[in-house]
């Protein structure tokens, strides 16, 4: 469950960690530190996903590893 540290994305703050991104997406994984929702930017949409993670597996393959490379 997102919380409001996560809502208010992309306000500049050190809470949000980059995990992955999908070229077929055109998306970017993060993770709030805070509450460790994940979420993604999708380029051509004006504001975050907060996708279940079952399907952000299926793009984001370092979710599964935990690799943060």
């Amino acid at each position: 469950m997102p919380c409001e540290i996560c809502k208010n994305f992309p306000n500049r703050t050190s809470q949000f960690e980059e995990v992955d991104f999908s070229v077929e997406r055109h998306g970017t994984l993060y993770r709030c530190k805070a509450c460790n929702s994940f979420f993604e930017l999708v380029a051509e949409e004006r504001s975050v996903r907060f996708t279940p993670i079952e399907e952000l597996k299926k793009y984001y393959p370092k979710i599964n590893t935990g690799r943060r490379d």
